[in-house]
């Protein structure tokens, strides 16, 4: 009988046991692999506790910020050296010649998973997110002709068209009443109706609106400092792209923010060119040819 309770005692005392030898196990696993990963680039100078753990860089990014802190740190961290630590595994750099080696055609860099935010669709990659190089190449020259402009149709008149939109916009509106206006959302309404013009063969309409149809520009503005935050924690993209939340994800059927967008491209019987990647190549480029072009313009 009382070796009978002995081994019932100890049956009762090996869970707990168990968990707490995991629990040790997972704790000395986590403190060695944090500290390894601390001393690798414990050489590299930055802010404090960043190679510790990616505090500091959620932070920058859910604070709206991140460029400008990036670039206090370089200037308060980066006199020792050509780079700045920024995360256990992240550094930067203003280097001009490393970054010249860095992004040459022919780099043995490659790129990381930070590339996973770029993706629209959480559970697929995109032109932006594809990190492998030779696969990246293959899909650029598929996509290379939708740019030249010699396979679409009309194109110079469309994107005129447009620009008469944007010059009687400001002009009926604004500048002969003498109004105040912010040029670089009416210039985003441009972009947007160049895009949508020259995939769709017709403009959404936000300069005829004058205002932000569907709530698309603010959507996207709120949700930004999110997106970005998935860059500094990729594994958020495949947690969000997997069936448990992929019904919060927006879709063709909504009728505001990007969903709205989303649903022209997948119901429009015909496009050019991958509207979606035309908002990241030329929203960049319409901005600093357009405030050139308009300063120009209305001073002569």
């Amino acid at each position: 009988m009382g070796i009978l309770q002995f081994e019932a005692a100890g049956e009762r005392a090996n869970p707990a046991l168990l968990l707490t030898g995991t629990a040790v196990l997972l704790a000395t696993w986590f403190i060695v692999s944090t500290f390894r990963l601390y001393f690798r680039l414990g050489h590299i100078p930055g802010p404090p506790l960043a190679g510790l753990s990616k505090w500091w860089l959620a932070s920058a990014a859910r604070g709206g910020r991140m460029h400008l802190d990036c670039y206090e740190a370089i200037v308060k961290y980066g006199g020792k050296g050509p780079f700045t630590r920024i995360g256990p595994e992240d550094v930067i750099t203003d280097d001009p010649v490393f970054m010249r080696r860095m992004l040459n055609v022919h780099s043995p860099y490659q790129k990381s998973d930070w590339y996973q935010a770029m993706r629209f669709d959480p559970t697929r990659d995109n032109i932006l997110s594809i990190r492998d190089d030779n696969l990246h190449t293959k899909y650029r020259a598929k996509l290379a002709p939708g740019y030249t402009g010699r396979d679409i149709d009309h194109l110079e008149p469309r994107i005129d068209r447009n620009v008469l939109e944007l010059v009687n916009l400001l002009d009926e509106n604004y500048i002969s009443r003498d109004k105040v206006f912010d040029f670089g959302r009416k210039a985003q309404y441009f972009t947007l109706d160049v895009i949508s013009d020259v995939s769709f063969g017709q403009a959404f309409g936000f300069l005829k609106a004058d205002s932000d149809l569907y709530g698309y520009i603010a959507l996207m503005e709120a949700q930004m400092p999110n997106m970005i935050l998935t860059s500094v924690f990729p594994w958020l993209v495949d947690l969000i792209g997997s069936p448990l939340f992929r019904s919060l994800l927006p879709s063709a059927k909504d009728k505001v923010g990007f969903g709205r967008l989303i649903g022209y491209l997948t119901y429009a019987p015909f496009t050019s060119f991958s509207l979606f990647l035309s908002l990241f190549f030329f929203l960049p480029l319409s901005l600093c040819f357009f405030s050139l072009f308009f300063a120009f313009y209305f001073v002569s």
